[in-house]
């Protein structure tokens, strides 16, 4: 009853809006979500197995017991995909188009058929006849099905000029008023609502959806023809927010100008967006532009990525793709029987990914499963990113001898540990994987894995054995995200400071001792200080077992911290999707 009259009062508020009302108070109490999930049902970029490509955009949204189709991609692949990715296109409860043009609503008729009677939200304006330029001719380009008969075929159409509830919590902006002076539809001289090319479409259905995660604002785009930054600041108003935490989708900046880029680039920085996910008509020279000034915050999701909003969040092949039909919700062998693993690898995918953590101190506030943990959430993102590849499990001890002065540390010797490793490889390759990748996410661990996969090559030399072992390139980086940031490198710190605080945040919340937050050392941790730790153990450097100070640590940061991390993993071992 509570939950009904919540979203009661929601309708009520938007209505108000409607009416010219002031537009934050009606949404300032848009209940925060505790977790939607997204699948990418049609993206132009296949991300990996059997998952197919087209030029358009479908999402599956997933918000508790609602079940959202945002657009429907050209017609194309939308049914295929839906199949391969086992989703059930016949428990939607409504679609969601984004505005008129094909590679949005080409399925829309096929979903149909296979749904049933949903509650359909478009704007009125989808129904405009438009006409796009071909060389010098005009193209007529008509909304699939005459409003008629669409209404005869769903159980309700929503015509929505303004911002409409699709669901508890969900909500749909409707048209975007237009206020930023830099940006256009990204068409110009290309869509005209006349024959004679005179009167250009200014795409007034353009609209995007929004919803509210314990992160923050995330926002979902269909190509934002009215423009991405009038988009996220008119979501961001609507709901009170200064800060928006994800926006994902098309941004059609794909001819943006030099000009209309910086002033974008520079709306994102003032948003605090922490992770930018875009893709469609983005085009790739944007995206680079994005990805360059916001690294270790974007990814291209491509079709068969699945995308986790809130909760203990766990991003799904965020530029790859997915499993066969049978294994699709995971990717990790332990959690997989001995048949799927077997069709999986026999399918293509032949490259095994796993970390190697530790069992140990890191300092007060976090739990001894640090290391571990964060390799496991690590290795998981590469193996998803590289889209044809499985997660074996991950060693959670390590070689922890300097940390032995604090309780609960389990620490191997480096011949144990050489041993298991050589265990490992040998056992993924006599099931067939050619190439084993594998992620240290404990300092003692990499001089032991840089001699192991030297043995392995040499036992194996028809298995690529790859691994990153730059110790100090990895704590660099991590350092200069927390820079962006806003932390200093200090306070990032190498071991339970800031960097590893807030990834652990993302992931263990409820293991973080935010009361027991403390700063240890923080001087400089170059080659002397990483042998002195080493050589004389943790308390020759900090008597509380931290390097860093924890205390700006946050949830959100450490989702892109942990993004970055198996970015920047992939580009430095240079790793592409195995075929």
């Amino acid at each position: 009853m509570r939950r009904l009259l919540s979203f009661v009062l929601l309708t009520f508020c938007l209505t108000l809006c409607c009416y010219g009302l002031e537009e934050s108070p009606g949404l300032a109490g848009l209940p925060v979500l505790p977790r939607v999930d997204l699948t990418v049902l049609v993206e132009n970029m296949a991300g990996g197995g059997p998952v197919l490509g087209e030029w358009g955009l479908a999402y599956l949204i997933e918000a508790g017991k609602h079940r959202i189709l945002m657009d429907t991609g050209n017609g194309l692949t939308l049914l295929e995909n839906a199949r391969v990715l086992e989703v059930d296109l016949g428990r939607l409860d409504a679609i969601v188009i984004s505005h008129s043009h094909s590679d949005h609503t080409g399925g829309l008729s096929k979903v149909l058929e296979a749904c049933g009677r949903v509650d359909l939200f478009v704007h009125p304006d989808v129904f405009a006849r438009r006409y796009f330029r071909e060389g010098t001719r005009a193209v007529k380009e008509e909304w699939a099905i005459p409003r008629d008969q669409l209404r005869r075929r769903i159980r309700e159409l929503r015509e929505t000029t303004r911002p409409t509830p699709i669901c508890e919590g969900v909500v749909v902006t409707g048209q975007v008023p237009r206020v930023t002076g830099f940006e256009d539809t990204g068409l110009r001289g290309s869509v005209f609502l006349d024959p004679d090319m005179k009167k250009e479409d200014i795409v007034p259905d353009d609209q995007a959806i929004f919803f509210r995660v314990p992160e923050g604002l995330v926002v979902l785009l269909g190509c934002a023809h009215a423009g991405v930054v009038n988009t996220l600041e008119y979501a961001a108003r609507l709901v009170g927010e200064r800060k928006i935490y994800a926006v994902m989708g098309g941004t059609h900046l794909i001819s943006a100008s030099p000009d209309r880029m910086a002033k974008t680039i520079e709306a994102f920085r003032k948003f605090g967006i922490q992770r930018i996910m875009l893709s469609h008509c983005t085009g790739v020279d944007a995206y680079a532009q994005l990805a360059a000034a916001f690294p270790g915050r974007c990814s291209w999701p491509a079709a068969g990525s699945q995308i986790r909003f809130g909760g203990q969040h766990r991003e799904a092949a965020t530029d790859g793709g997915e499993l066969s039909v049978k294994s699709r919700k995971t990717i990790r062998m332990e959690e997989m029987t001995w048949p799927e693993i077997k069709q999986a690898i026999e399918s293509g995918f032949k490259t095994a990914v796993f970390a190697v953590g530790s069992t140990e101190q890191h300092g007060p506030h976090l739990p001894e499963m640090t290391d571990a943990r964060i390799g496991e959430d690590v290795g998981e993102r590469i193996a998803r990113k590289l889209g044809t590849a499985l997660q074996a499990r991950t060693v959670d001890v390590g070689i922890s001898e300097h940390h032995l002065a604090f309780a609960g540390t389990i620490s191997l010797k480096p011949e144990t540990l050489s041993l298991v490793l050589r265990d490992y490889v040998d056992s993924l390759a006599r099931h067939g994987f050619t190439r084993v990748v594998i992620i240290p996410t404990h300092g003692g661990n990499f001089a032991t894995v840089r001699q192991a996969i030297a043995a392995a090559r040499t036992n194996h030399p028809g298995i690529e054995v790859i691994a990153f072992t730059e110790v100090l390139a990895l704590t660099g980086f991590l350092e200069r995200l927390s820079v962006e940031h806003g932390v200093s490198a200090e306070e990032a710190g190498a071991h339970a400071g800031e960097s590893e605080t807030s990834m652990m945040l993302a992931l263990e919340g409820d293991l973080v001792k935010t009361d027991r937050f403390a700063s240890g050392y923080l001087g400089p941790f170059g080659e002397a200080e990483s042998k002195l730790l080493f050589e004389k153990g943790m308390r020759a450097l900090s008597a509380n077992g931290v390097l860093g100070d924890p205390r700006k640590a946050s949830a959100a940061k450490g989702e892109g911290y942990l993004e970055g991390l198996a970015d920047f993993i992939i580009s430095e071992l240079r790793l592409k999707p195995a075929h």
